[in-house]
């Protein structure tokens, strides 16, 4: 973060203008937190946490939690919650993690993941309740019978409806992080994100002032694969990094005009074909088959970014609603950098 930070002033010296930086105050906090938690000793990190910790944490079912109460044992019945609590504490703190974390390895890698050693299945029900969980994260698409078998076995539930957007990500870390008694890791996770975003806006910045200037922004189409291709709107995650990153003076374009009442947008090959972007984004859980069906389809052979070198794979996997959508948006983004680059491929 202080590299990023001298990056910033190093590109307003040479007078780029709209240079983004963390306000000086958020800059300090997150340097004295992660001073505090390098320096402290287990005792006195023990009391610094107690300290900083709220005396209540309301959940999104409106019911509120003591933080003063010691919960130790934790299961994360989502996958959002998971992922929150695999960066905020440690991996024997949890009782068990939903069992495509093991699949992961990119983001979850097994020296972590191997100290967990209860997936989230029915099979493993009665070994999680023999745990003996201090509480459960929970949404409110979690299955009913689910949420009742815990009721019955006595363990509170933390209730994390539905997150969509950056601001609802960071809120649910903090609150993660005041339950467990993390507030000062959640604090430093939350700056540390918007810190990334910021040190990756200004590398775009940079790209734009030296290369679009002079020859203008290429016309960028980004698709999603799963069973067949789409457009994320500003209802997801997704959707919402595309505007960002559309505001810098890249040039996005779409077969519709990102409706906010659909998660997604069908796209045929067609529409594709017609739109003939200068540079092809496609995120995919599945790059090597999906190069494959790009090589053998003599329509996508005929597009202008095919024929530029400009067609980029990239996971999707990190595109969902948890901290690690700054390694989502840091892919688009190195995909924007090579493809307004008259150097890279």
């Amino acid at each position: 973060m202080a590299d990023w930070d001298v990056d910033a002033r190093i590109l307003e010296k040479h007078g780029l203008l709209n240079v983004r930086r963390l306000p000086r105050e958020k800059f300090l906090k997150a340097q004295m937190i992660g001073r505090k938690l390098l320096n402290s000793n287990s005792q006195d990190l023990q009391e610094l946490r107690k300290k900083f910790c709220s005396k209540s944490i309301i959940d999104d079912s409106g019911l509120s939690f003591d933080a003063d109460y010691s919960f130790k044992k934790f299961l994360p019945q989502t996958y959002i919650s998971a992922s929150f609590l695999l960066s905020l504490t440690e991996p024997e703190n949890i009782v068990a993690i939903p069992q495509g974390f093991r699949h992961q390895k990119e983001l979850y890698p097994e020296t972590v993941t191997d100290r967990i050693h209860l997936d989230i299945n029915r099979y493993n029900s009665e070994k999680i309740y023999q745990s003996k969980p201090d509480i459960a994260f929970v949404a409110n698409y979690s299955h009913p019978s689910t949420l009742q078998a815990l009721t019955n076995q006595g363990v509170p539930l933390f209730t994390l409806n539905a997150i969509d957007t950056l601001p609802e990500i960071k809120n649910a870390i903090k609150r993660i992080g005041h339950v467990i008694q993390r507030p000062l890791e959640a604090e430093l996770l939350t700056l540390f994100m918007e810190s990334a975003m910021l040190a990756i806006d200004n590398r775009l910045l940079a790209m734009s002032h030296a290369v679009i200037a002079e020859h203008g922004s290429p016309r960028i189409m980004f698709l999603q694969h799963l069973s067949q291709f789409s457009q994320p709107t500003l209802k997801t995650i997704t959707g919402q990094l595309l505007g960002r990153l559309d505001s810098q003076k890249f040039t996005f374009v779409f077969t519709h005009q990102n409706q906010r009442n659909q998660w997604m947008i069908p796209v045929e090959q067609e529409q594709v074909v017609n739109i003939n972007p200068d540079c092809l984004i496609v995120a995919t859980s599945n790059s090597e088959a999906l190069e494959q069906q790009f090589s053998s389809s003599t329509a996508f052979q005929s597009l202008s970014a095919t024929k530029n070198n400009k067609v980029y794979f990239i996971d999707d996997t990190p595109q969902a609603p948890t901290q690690y959508v700054i390694l989502a948006y840091y892919d688009i983004a190195d995909a924007l950098v090579k493809a307004t680059s008259p150097y890279l491929r």
